[in-house]
């Protein structure tokens, strides 16, 4: 991830009308940014709907690590977690989240979704899971059923940005992949998402006790809409304009004549 980063102690957008990139602010339902630093055991959400996380089984003091880019939130595999709030669960869908794993490859790592582990197991927006599948990503829409998987793996521990996207309508659903925003592949599925409402978890499998994700997460977002091509490719290259303050353009109006010259214009007048 390139350092692109807004300049905080200048401000940084807070909605919208703030923003250099509005339209990345359209949907927007949960924003955690791990890469802004610790704040205790709180993992601030910067949507405005408030859905802050909680660090699990996590100490600030060591969990973080700082990158080129900012700060990045360790996972140990073993039950680090942040466990966040409810939010309705939408039809379209995207997720995006900035990881670097720590060289497990292969073992089954949840990496953000919610998920109540009770039979029937059920996922409301759906999880995004690493490694179940060889070394590939996957999506769970609603069960325990594989419903995509990627066709790009990973093996490696630098920095990447995965991103899926949920589209179409009752019985009819595809999930797209994207990964450092290039588009990889659409798989299509007539399991319909679920609509209880769970709670989002990162790292872990929602109430499920195992699954857990063994890396660095910098940056994980999601909008209640399908985002096309363009729009994740733009997100990737420039992950933090939806936080940097629009530029403010001044209109230039002479001053008013003041003191000698105000009173001879009018008496002119």
């Amino acid at each position: 991830m390139s350092d692109r980063r807004p300049s905080y102690k200048g401000g940084f957008a807070r909605h919208a009308g703030e923003s250099m990139r509005p339209g990345r602010w359209k949907g927007l339902d949960n924003l955690w940014l791990p890469m802004l630093g610790p704040a205790g055991l709180t993992l601030h959400e910067w949507s405005g709907h408030r859905n802050h996380g909680t660090l699990t089984t996590m100490d600030p003091a060591t969990d973080y690590t700082v990158y080129p880019h900012g700060y990045g939130l360790d996972f140990d595999g073993v039950n680090d977690h942040v466990l966040a709030g409810v939010r309705p669960a939408p039809g379209h869908l995207t997720i995006a989240a900035w990881i670097k794993m720590a060289g497990d490859y292969s073992n089954t790592q949840a990496i953000a979704g919610t998920y109540r582990h009770t039979n029937p197991y059920k996922f409301a927006q759906g999880t995004l899971e690493f490694g179940r599948t060889n070394n590939e990503f996957s999506w769970l829409q609603n069960g325990a059923t594989i419903d995509s998987v990627s066709s790009v793996g990973l093996a490696d521990d630098n920095w990447h940005q995965i991103a899926v996207v949920r589209a179409g309508g009752t019985g009819a659903w595809t999930i797209s992949w994207y990964f450092d925003g290039v588009f990889d592949k659409t798989d299509a599925t007539a399991v319909n998402p679920g609509n209880n409402p769970y709670n989002w978890t990162l790292g872990k499998a929602g109430n499920y006790a195992g699954q857990y994700f063994k890396g660095s997460m910098s940056m994980v977002g999601t909008w209640n809409r399908a985002f096309n091509a363009a729009e994740v490719t733009d997100l990737h290259a420039d992950p933090f304009a939806l936080l940097r303050l629009r530029k403010k353009t001044y209109i230039y109006a002479p001053a008013a004549p003041t003191g000698n010259r105000r009173r001879r214009l009018l008496l002119a007048g």
